[in-house]
C-alpha cells in the first residue's frame, strides 16, 4: 500500500536552498517576461474567417496568409483532414487555435513566427491519477425495438481508439478514462455520446434518423446480420411499414412492385416451368425456378402462403452473387429472407391488435371473351344448314343443343315457322352468364384478426402471437389459416450466454365444390333456373331414349341438373406446417461468437375430391361398367355403388443442424474485421401418395376394392377396359453436407472487401466423390468515394460505389445421377404391373452453376431530398439441366443432362424522394424499375422452333430468351377470306408445305411474354396524423397472343371467343378485318393453324395501373393521455383498382387476357398497442 508523506525535510544546509530558491524565481520572472512579450506580439495578430465547414489544414493556411504565423503539426498524432464551423471575425490566435484544437488531446506552443502543435504531455501525477480513473467498459447496443445492431461503431472522442459491436450488439473497451466519452453511431440512426463511466448494463438505445440517406441500416442474408453501409453485395430491405400497406394474407402481394429486382407472373402465358415470382430473371431451363424462400435463418420448405404477414418483421431480397453464395446451391435464383418479430429487451408487456375486414363484388363473368347469344345462334344455324347435326339427329340417342332441336322440329313441320323465331328469339335475349353470376358467384369477403404479445426483461425476450383468418371466394368457396407463434430468448453469463427458441405453427383449409361446367354442355343462351330459381335439366351426353333403351331400361337416370352438381363435388384442402428452432449463442469475447442452431419443420398438405354417387360424374362410371344378363334381365354393377374420393397426401420432414463461428474486430481506427464459418447438416424427407376410393360413402368413410385387372365390356361403347382407379406412391430422401465462410474488410469505413466460399454436397448428384459437390464463392469491394478527403460536393454528400463477382448454384427437384424408375399398375389391356424408367443413370450429371457480376452505385443528395441506387448485372448460367427426348429402342424414352447455358442481364433502379418535410405535412415518392433480359447462349438439346409456333407453347431455342415468342408472319387474307402466311417472302394458303419446307426464316420472333421492364411507384402524404399512399404498378415490354377464333372449337360448342363479329363475310372484308372466314366449311384445320400461329394475334402487353390506395389515422397516447392504448391506427385499403393506360386497344386485361376481370377490393380494420 502507498502512502504520501507531506512532512518538510529541512536540515542545516537550508540557507543554501534559499540562495537557490532565489535565482530560480529572477529566471522565472525574465522568463514570464520574455512569454508576455512574444504572447503580445501574437495577440495582436487578427483572424477573420467565416466558413461553415473547413478542414483544420485550410485553416492553418488561412492562419499563415493573414498573420504570418506558420502551424507545424504531426499528421499521424493530428488529423488535419477534420472539419469545423470556423466563425472568426477579428479573432486572436489563442481563440482560433483553441477552436481548432477543442476536443483533441493536442496543445500548441507559439516560437517567433511558428505554431507548434503537439500532444499534450501528462505529468507524473496525471499518469498516478489515471490508474485509478481508468476502467473497462462492456455495453449492448440495441435499436428501438430491442433488436442488436450487429457492426454499430463504438468510438472514443478525441482517441484513436474503437471498436464495432458483435453479432449480440456487445461490445468492449478496456482501460477508458471514466471521463472519456463514447460516440456510439450506426448507418441510418442518430448518434449517441455518452461518458464512459455512465455506460452500464442497460442496452443502449439508438433512434432511427428519419432525415438519414440511407432508409435501412442493416439487412439478414440468413446466417448473419449485415451493416449496409459495410455491404457490398446487392440487398433490397421492406420493412413492417411496407408489409404493413396491404391487407393480404399472402406475403408475396404485400410485397409485390415494392422493391426492384423482383417480379410476380400474373399471366405466364404457355410458358413452361415459370415461376409465381422470380428475383432477376431466368437462371435455369427445367430445374427449379422458385427463388429460395428463408424464414428466421433457415430455408422454408412448406406453403409460402401459409406464413402469417403480420409475424413479420422484414423481408430482404438477396440479388447479386455475394448476397446470395452464402446459400450455395439453393441461391442461384435469388433469396427472400423473411425475418419474423421477436420480443424486446426491458420492454413491458406489449399487446397488439390488427383486425381487418376485406370485401369485393362478385368476378366480371361479363369480361371474358366470348359470342353472344344471338352470335352463337348463326352460328349453329349455319352449321345446321351445312348438315353438320344430320348425322346426330339421325341417332336417337343422341343429344343436340336447344337451337338445334327448334331447327330440326321447323324443319320437320313439328313446329311452324313462326314458333321456331318466337322460341329462337327467346334464346337470342337469353345471356348464361346473367345465371352463372346469380346462381354459382357470390361477394369475396376476408376476415383477419391477429393479436400478438411482445416485451422482456434485462436477460429475456419473448413473442407471442396468434392469427385467425377467414375467406369467401366468388366461386363460393370457403377458407380458413390458424397461425400461432412463440419465440423466447434468455441471456446468461453476463449477456455471454443467450439461448432461443422458437415454435410456429399454421392451419390452413380451403373447401369448395369442384364441379366445372363441361364443355359443349352449356351455350351462351342456356338457363340453369327457371323463374322461381328452381334447378333446370340440361341435355347433355346421353339422352333419356338411350339410356332407357340400355341394360333393360335398369340403369342410373342420367339426368344431367349442372346447379345440382356443384353441390354434388366437393374439394377438401388441409395444409399444416411446424417447425420447431431452438438456438445457442456464446461470446468468448466481444470480437469472438460462437452460434448453433437446430430446426425441425414438418408439414402436410392433403386433398380430398369427393364425387357423390348423385353426381353425374359418378353415375356415368357405374353405367359404364354395369354388365347385363338378357336372358335373366339381371344386371351386375361392377363399378362400386357409392361416391369417389381422389386422395392426395404430401408430408415432409426435415432436419437442419448448422454451427458457426463469428469474429468481428477493430484494429485501431481504420482496420475493421467481420467474419463467418461453419458447417450445416440438412436431411428432408419428401413422401407422397395419390390414392382413389371407389364406393366411397363419407358418413362412414368407407370405400370397396375393385379387381384392378378384370376386363369389362362397357356398356356404352362396348370397348373393353378395366375399371381405372388412380394410385401413386413416391419417397424423395434430399440429403446436403456444407462448409461456408463468408469474411469483409474495411478500411478507414472507406475501402471494403468481402468475399465468401461453399462447398455443398448432396446424395443426388455424382458418382465419384469429386461430383457430389460444387465449390461456390464470391468476391466484392465498395468504396465509399464521400469519405475522402478530395471529396467535396456538398450536393451529393453520400456516393458508394460496388462491384461483386461470383457464383451460387441450383437445384433440379427430380434429378439424379442414379436410376429412378416407377411402378406402374398396367394398362386398360389388363397389361400386369411393371416398372417404367423415369430417369437413366447419368455419372456426369453436374449441379448447375450461376455466375453473377454485380456493380452498384448508391448515392443520396443534400438534406435527403432524392436517395438510391442503379445497379447493372449480368448472370452466366452454366450446366443448366433438362431432359432429353431419345430413342425408343434404347430402352429408354428421355435422358436427363447438362445440355444449356443461359444468360441473363439487367439493372435495377431505386429512387426515393423528399419533396416536401415540413412538421405537419410531408410529401414522399418511392420509385423502382428494373429489366432482367434472358438468353439461351448453348442448348445441347433437339428441338424443332416451328413447335413452339404452331403449339403456342415455349420450347428452348438458341439465341434467344427462354420466353421467347416466335410466330408465322400474317400476310392477311384472300379474296376468300382465307388466312394466308409468308413464306420465302410471299403470302401462301398453304400451310402444309411451310410446315413440311421447316425453313426456319418463316418463322419470326416477336419478343418476350415475361415483361422487360417492370416496377412501381408509391406516392407517401401525411398530414399531421393523416396518412395517403398510393401505388401505380407498371410492366412494359412484352407481348402476349389473345385467344384465336377457333372455328373447329368453336363447332364443338366451344364459344369462349371475342372477335366473332370481326370475321370476314364478304368479298372486300379482307381489306378492313383480319379475321378468316366461317364460310369455309368444314373447315381446314390447316387453315386454322394459319390464323393461330400467325402474328395476326400478338399484342403489346404494356400497362400502367393503379395497384392499391392506402388511407389512415393515427391516435397515440403521446397526444392524448386519457386513451386507454398507447396507438391506434384506423385504415381503409383498396386493391385493384384498375388500368390507367395499356397499349393495346381490344377490349382485354394484359395481364389477364382470357380470364374474368378481378374485381376492386376493398379493406377496412384498424391496429392498436395496448
Amino acid at each position: 500500500m502507498y502512502k504520501i508523506s507531506t512532512k518538510v525535510l529541512c536540515g542545516p544546509p537550508c540557507h543554501i536552498f534559499r540562495k537557490w530558491l532565489m535565482r530560480i524565481k529572477l529566471v522565472a520572472v525574465l522568463l514570464l517576461a520574455f512569454i508576455m512579450q512574444v504572447s503580445a506580439s501574437a495577440l495582436a495578430q487578427k483572424v477573420t474567417l467565416n466558413q461553415n465547414k473547413i478542414t483544420l489544414a485550410q485553416v492553418f493556411k488561412e492562419i499563415g496568409k493573414q498573420t504570418g504565423f506558420h502551424v507545424l503539426w504531426e499528421p499521424d498524432k493530428l488529423n488535419a483532414g477534420i472539419t469545423i464551423q470556423a466563425k472568426f471575425s477579428g479573432a486572436s490566435l489563442d481563440e482560433v487555435m483553441e477552436v481548432c484544437l477543442k476536443g483533441t488531446v493536442m496543445n500548441y506552443v507559439i516560437e517567433d513566427k511558428t505554431i507548434v502543435v503537439a500532444e499534450k504531455k501528462k505529468t507524473v501525477l496525471d499518469a498516478f491519477i489515471n490508474v485509478f480513473k481508468n476502467m473497462d467498459i462492456r455495453g449492448k447496443v440495441v435499436d428501438e425495438k430491442g433488436n442488436p445492431l450487429a457492426g454499430a461503431s463504438v468510438k472514443l472522442k478525441d482517441l484513436n481508439r474503437s471498436v464495432i459491436t458483435n453479432q449480440l450488439g456487445v461490445f468492449e473497451i478496456k482501460n477508458v478514462d471514466e471521463d472519456a466519452l463514447v460516440i456510439i453511431s450506426y448507418t441510418g440512426y442518430t448518434a449517441k455520446t455518452i461518458a464512459a463511466k455512465a455506460i452500464t448494463d442497460q442496452p443502449i438505445v439508438l433512434v432511427v434518423n428519419t432525415e438519414s440517406l440511407q432508409e435501412v441500416a442493416v439487412v439478414s442474408n440468413g446466417y448473419q446480420k449485415i451493416s449496409r453501409e459495410r455491404a457490398t453485395g446487392s440487398y433490397e430491405f421492406l420493412d413492417s411499414s411496407v408489409i404493413n400497406r396491404g391487407v393480404s394474407p399472402n406475403i408475396i402481394d404485400r410485397i409485390e412492385n415494392m422493391a426492384p429486382g423482383i417480379l410476380t407472373l400474373r399471366n405466364p402465358s404457355n410458358s413452361v416451368n415459370e415461376a409465381s415470382f422470380s428475383i432477376r430473371g431466368r437462371s435455369t431451363i427445367r430445374s427449379a425456378v422458385e427463388p429460395l424462400v428463408v424464414v428466421d435463418n433457415y430455408p422454408f420448405e412448406g406453403d409460402i402462403n401459409s406464413i402469417n404477414p403480420n409475424d413479420v418483421e422484414s423481408v430482404t431480397i438477396l440479388k447479386d452473387a455475394a448476397a446470395t453464395s452464402i446459400w450455395g446451391a439453393r441461391g442461384g435464383n435469388g433469396v427472400l429472407v423473411i425475418t419474423l418479430k421477436k420480443g424486446k429487451l426491458n420492454q413491458q408487456p406489449q399487446v397488439s391488435l390488427n383486425t381487418s375486414f376485406t370485401m369485393a363484388g362478385k368476378s366480371d363473368l361479363y369480361s371474358v371473351p366470348q359470342l353472344s347469344s344471338s352470335e352463337f345462334i348463326d352460328v349453329e344455324s349455319f352449321l345446321f344448314g351445312k348438315g353438320y347435326y344430320d348425322y346426330s339427329l339421325s341417332d336417337p340417342g343422341s343429344v343436340v343443343s336447344p337451337l338445334v332441336s327448334i331447327l330440326d322440329q321447323q324443319r320437320s313441320n313439328k313446329i311452324s315457322a313462326i314458333e321456331a323465331e318466337r322460341q329462337i328469339a327467346q334464346l337470342r335475349n337469353t345471356d348464361i352468364r346473367d345465371d352463372l353470376t346469380r346462381y354459382t358467384q357470390d361477394n369475396i369477403f376476408n376476415q383477419q384478426y391477429n393479436l400478438s404479445i411482445r416485451g422482456g426483461g434485462p436477460q429475456n425476450q419473448y413473442y407471442l402471437s396468434g392469427s385467425f383468418d377467414k375467406g369467401h371466394s366468388a366461386e363460393k368457396s370457403n377458407s380458413s389459416r390458424k397461425n400461432f407463434m412463440l419465440s423466447e430468448r434468455f441471456r446468461f453469463f453476463n449477456n455471454k450466454l443467450q439461448i432461443g427458441a422458437d415454435i410456429s405453427f399454421s392451419d390452413t383449409r380451403r373447401d369448395g365444390s369442384n364441379f366445372s361446367l363441361p364443355a359443349g354442355a352449356i351455350f351462351p343462351y342456356t338457363r340453369l333456373a327457371d323463374d322461381q330459381g328452381n334447378p333446370l335439366e340440361i341435355p347433355y351426353k346421353y339422352s333419356k331414349t338411350r339410356i332407357s333403351g340400355l341394360a333393360g331400361g335398369k340403369l342410373i337416370d342420367m339426368t344431367f341438373i349442372p346447379l345440382d352438381e356443384y353441390n354434388y363435388g366437393r374439394n377438401a384442402n388441409h395444409i399444416q406446417d411446424y417447425s420447431i428452432k431452438t438456438d445457442v449463442n456464446y461470446s468468448f469475447t466481444p470480437t469472438l461468437q460462437f452460434s448453433a442452431i437446430y430446426q425441425y419443420g414438418s408439414g402436410i398438405s392433403n386433398s380430398n375430391s369427393i364425387f357423390d354417387v348423385e353426381s353425374f360424374q359418378t353415375r356415368e362410371m357405374i353405367n359404364m361398367f354395369t354388365t347385363y344378363n338378357s336372358a335373366t334381365g339381371v344386371i351386375t354393377q361392377n363399378f362400386p355403388y357409392g361416391g369417389t374420393n381422389l386422395i392426395r397426401n404430401s408430408k415432409y420432414n426435415n432436419n437442419n443442424v448448422r454451427a458457426n463461428l463469428v469474429y468481428n474486430e477493430t484494429l485501431g481506427a481504420d482496420h475493421q474485421i467481420s467474419a463467418l464459418a461453419g458447417a450445416e447438416v440438412r436431411n428432408t424427407n419428401t413422401v407422397g401418395s395419390i390414392r382413389q376410393e371407389l364406393g366411397y360413402i363419407k358418413e362412414f368413410d368407407t370405400y370397396q376394392r375393385v379387381n384392378q385387372n378384370m376386363i369389362y365390356q362397357t356398356i356404352f361403347s362396348g370397348a373393353n377396359s378395366t375399371i381405372p382407379i388412380q394410385f401413386a406412391n413416391n419417397n424423395t430422401t434430399n440429403r446436403f453436407v456444407s462448409l461456408f465462410a463468408n469474411a469483409s474488410y474495411s478500411y478507414r469505413d472507406k475501402y471494403i472487401i468481402s468475399a465468401s466460399a461453399r462447398k455443398d454436397e448432396s446424395n443426388l448428384f455424382g458418382v465419384a466423390s469429386n461430383k457430389k459437390g460444387v465449390p461456390l464463392w464470391s468476391a466484392g469491394v465498395a468504396w465509399i468515394i464521400n469519405r475522402e478527403s478530395f471529396y467535396h460536393i456538398d450536393w451529393l454528400p453520400m456516393l458508394k460505389l460496388r462491384l461483386t463477382n461470383g457464383y451460387s448454384g441450383n437445384t433440379s427437384p427430380s434429378a439424379s445421377a442414379k436410376t429412378i424408375a416407377s411402378l406402374s399398375a398396367g394398362n386398360n389391356s389388363g397389361l400386369g404391373s411393371f416398372y417404367q424408367i423415369n430417369n437413366p443413370p447419368n455419372a456426369e450429371l453436374r449441379w448447375e452453376k450461376v455466375q453473377q457480376t454485380n456493380l452498384g452505385l448508391d448515392f443520396g443528395f443534400k438534406n435527403n431530398l432524392i436517395s438510391g441506387s442503379i445497379e447493372f448485372f449480368r448472370k452466366n448460367a452454366r450446366d443448366l439441366i433438362s431432359g432429353q427426348s431419345v430413342a425408343p429402342q434404347v430402352g429408354v424414352i428421355n435422358f436427363t443432362g447438362n445440355f444449356a447455358d443461359v444468360k441473363t442481364q439487367g439493372f435495377d433502379l431505386s429512387l426515393n424522394s423528399r419533396q416536401i418535410s415540413g412538421k405537419d405535412f410531408s410529401w414522399s415518392t418511392s420509385l423502382n424499375l428494373s429489366s432482367a433480359i434472358d438468353k439461351i447462349t448453348k442448348l445441347d438439346l433437339k428441338q424443332n422452333p416451328r413447335n413452339s409456333v404452331l403449339n403456342n407453347s415455349t420450347i428452348p431455342r438458341l439465341g434467344y430468351a427462354y420466353s421467347a415468342l416466335f410466330t408465322y408472319r400474317y400476310a392477311g387474307l384472300n379474296g376468300l377470306g382465307q388466312p394466308m402466311i409468308y413464306s420465302n417472302g410471299v403470302a401462301t394458303t398453304d400451310l402444309a408445305s411451310v410446315i413440311n419446307a421447316a425453313n426456319e426464316q418463316d418463322i419470326v420472333y416477336i419478343g418476350n411474354n415475361i415483361p422487360k421492364f417492370s416496377g412501381g411507384i408509391r406516392n407517401d402524404f401525411n398530414y399531421k396524423n393523416l396518412s395517403l399512399s398510393f401505388l401505380i404498378a407498371y410492366r412494359l415490354g412484352h407481348y402476349f397472343k389473345r385467344q384465336a377464333l377457333d372455328y373447329n372449337s368453336l363447332f364443338f360448342g366451344n364459344y369462349f371467343f371475342s372477335d366473332f363479329a370481326n370475321r370476314w363475310q364478304k368479298p372486300g372484308d379482307e381489306l378492313i378485318t383480319n379475321v378468316p372466314a366461317m364460310t369455309n366449311y368444314p373447315y381446314n384445320n390447316y387453315a386454322q393453324l394459319t390464323y393461330d400461329s400467325s402474328d395476326a394475334l400478338v399484342e403489346k402487353g404494356d400497362s400502367f395501373r393503379l395497384q392499391d390506395i392506402q388511407l389512415s389515422y393515427n391516435i397515440s397516447k403521446t397526444k392524448f393521455k386519457r386513451l386507454p392504448f398507447k396507438s391506434l391506427q384506423v385504415y381503409a385499403y383498396a386493391n385493384n383498382i384498375g388500368l390507367l393506360w395499356k397499349s393495346t386497344k381490344l377490349p382485354i386485361d394484359p395481364d389477364f387476357p382470357t380470364s374474368a376481370r378481378s374485381p376492386r377490393q376493398y379493406s377496412f380494420g384498424l391496429r392498436t398497442t395496448l
